[in-house]
C-alpha cells in the first residue's frame, strides 16, 4: 500500500491541500499522513480544526523573529529525522512557501518524489514575489509529478524544459469551497462559536473592524470541469 505524505506549514497551503488530504484519507488504497512545519502556527491551527486534520508529524519551528534560512534549516533537519524512520512513497507540497521548498529538498535527499500542487506559476522576477518565485522555480526542478492550475503554468513549465508528468487540474481552493459549503451546513451554532473561539485575540480585533465594511454577493465560479456552481462570497475591504 502507498504511503503518501502532505505537507503543510501556512494557513493558504492547509485550505488548498485540505480537500486533497480529506478525499486520501477516504481512499483505502492509500495510507495518508499529515506533517505541518507550523510555519505558521497559530493560525494553521484554525485551519486545521475546521476541516477536523490531525496531524501525525509537526515540526514545531515557529519562533519570533525568525529568517527565511532558520525556517529553511529547521524543516530539513527536522524531515530528515523522520524520513529516518518513516519513507512515505511520495511527499506532496504545495505551493512556493519556505514549507514546501524546503520539504521539497529534504524528500529530494532522501529520494523520495515530490508531488507538486499549483505548479507553475511564474513571474520571472527572482525578487516578486520574493522569495516564492526562487522557491517554486527550484520546487519545480526537484517535483516528480507537476499538478498546475492553468494551461499558462503548464505552458510554462514545458518552456523550462519540464515536459513529463505535467497535469492540468485546476486550483484545488474551489474544492475547498465546496468542501468548506458542505461542512458548515452541517455544523450547529455552538460548533462554530467553539471554532470560533479559537481564533487568536490579535486576528479577532482584525476581523471586528473588516466585519464593518463587508458585504456579499453571488458569485458565479467555474471549475476545472466546466462545472458551473452559485454561492455566496464575504468580501472583506480593508478600511
Amino acid at each position: 500500500m502507498k504511503k503518501l505524505l502532505f505537507l503543510i506549514g501556512t494557513r493558504p497551503e492547509a485550505i488548498k491541500m485540505a480537500p486533497l488530504i480529506l478525499e486520501s484519507k477516504n481512499n483505502t488504497q492509500v495510507q495518508t499522513f499529515v506533517c505541518s512545519s507550523s510555519q505558521h502556527e497559530s493560525m494553521l491551527n484554525v485551519i486545521l480544526n475546521f476541516f477536523d486534520i490531525n496531524l501525525d508529524y509537526d515540526l514545531k519551528i515557529m519562533t519570533k523573529n525568525q529568517t527565511l534560512s532558520n525556517i529553511t534549516e529547521k524543516i530539513l533537519l527536522g524531515l530528515n529525522k523522520i524520513f529516518q524512520n518513516f519513507h512515505p512513497d511520495y511527499v506532496f507540497v504545495h505551493g512556493d512557501t519556505n514549507t514546501a521548498f524546503a520539504g521539497s529538498l529534504a524528500a529530494f535527499y532522501n529520494q523520495i518524489p515530490v508531488v507538486h500542487i499549483e505548479a507553475g506559476l511564474r513571474t520571472y522576477n527572482r525578487y516578486s514575489p520574493y522569495p516564492e518565485e526562487i522557491n517554486r522555480r527550484l520546487i519545480s526542478e526537484i517535483a516528480t509529478i507537476h499538478f498546475t492550475p492553468t494551461k499558462l503554468a503548464s505552458e510554462n513549465l514545458k518552456n523550462e524544459n519540464i515536459r513529463q508528468n505535467i497535469f492540468e487540474v485546476g486550483n484545488t481552493v474551489i474544492d475547498s469551497l465546496r468542501v468548506t459549503n458542505e461542512i458548515i451546513k452541517n455544523k450547529n451554532i455552538e460548533e462554530i462559536e467553539t471554532l470560533n473561539s479559537k481564533i487568536p485575540n490579535d486576528k479577532k480585533k482584525k476581523l471586528e473592524i473588516w466585519k464593518k465594511s463587508c458585504f456579499w454577493f453571488d458569485a458565479r465560479l467555474e471549475s476545472s470541469r466546466n462545472n458551473r456552481f452559485s454561492t455566496k462570497f464575504i468580501f472583506i475591504l480593508t478600511l
